[in-house]
């Protein structure tokens, strides 16, 4: 095999390893962007959490306002019973305290209620914060993982694209051209191993048995006549 076929394997090599770690690089702030939405997602539950007990609290209040209404209000018929002379004013007053009566009972019941939903609320709430202080911690390791991740990546990747720059200078100017050419329409590969079958490791095409030995010679570049990747024999 001669040198010119050698160096651009060995270029192949590390740009297939430079690609992938690019990739890798390129998917790690869409994976730190999604664990800090997760993040996110669960202050606005809690922040949700924290209106919805604030609104019961808010009601409650009232509540108790239309309560201490409905109590004076029967506070003061109650009193006017004494005074009225009329059966039917009297039957009439009487009425209306039962009616307050009912009221307050029922206003009385839905404060009880509220109580309950806002001591459910609340503990939800401590429950919520807590998980989130023990999420804040994952989310802290997971952010110095990933950027941890990324750094060794990108050294990696500055270091390999050292070595293709020295690699790529000894090989032939026209030859890297048409190495680059056609790595970018073939996305990435380049250069295609010959098979023991005589086909093309690229397109699968199996090859006339002139390519075929212009290939075994390795004497030149050879391209295959169906996808136009330089072709290569490891030998037997």
């Amino acid at each position: 095999m001669n040198q010119e076929i050698k160096v651009l394997i060995e270029l192949q090599k590390l740009d297939i390893s430079i690609d992938n770690f690019k990739t890798k690089a390129k998917a790690i702030p869409l994976t730190l962007e999604k664990t800090r939405s997760d993040f996110d997602s669960k202050n606005k539950d809690l922040e949700s959490l924290k209106q919805e007990l604030v609104k019961i609290l808010l009601d409650k209040k009232q509540k108790e306002l239309d309560l201490y209404t409905k109590e004076e209000e029967k506070k003061k018929h109650q009193s006017e019973l004494n005074k009225v002379r009329k059966n039917e004013e009297y039957f009439a007053l009487q009425n209306e305290i039962n009616r307050l009566g009912k009221d307050v009972s029922a206003i009385e019941d839905g404060i009880l209620t509220m109580m309950d939903s806002s001591e459910n609320v609340n503990a939800k709430i401590k429950q919520e914060q807590e998980l989130i202080k023990q999420e804040e911690v994952k989310l802290e390791q997971e952010i110095n993982r990933l950027n941890g991740e990324l750094t060794a990546i990108n050294k990696t990747v500055a270091v390999q694209e050292l070595q293709r720059s020295d690699l790529a200078v000894k090989a032939p100017v026209e030859s890297i051209a048409l190495y680059e050419k056609i790595r970018k329409s073939k996305k990435g590969l380049a250069v295609a191993e010959l098979k023991k079958n005589f086909s093309c490791g690229g397109c699968n095409m199996t090859l006339p048995p002139q390519i075929v030995n212009e290939v075994r010679k390795m004497e030149r570049l050879v391209l295959c006549e169906n996808c136009s990747r330089i072709l290569f024999w490891k030998g037997e």
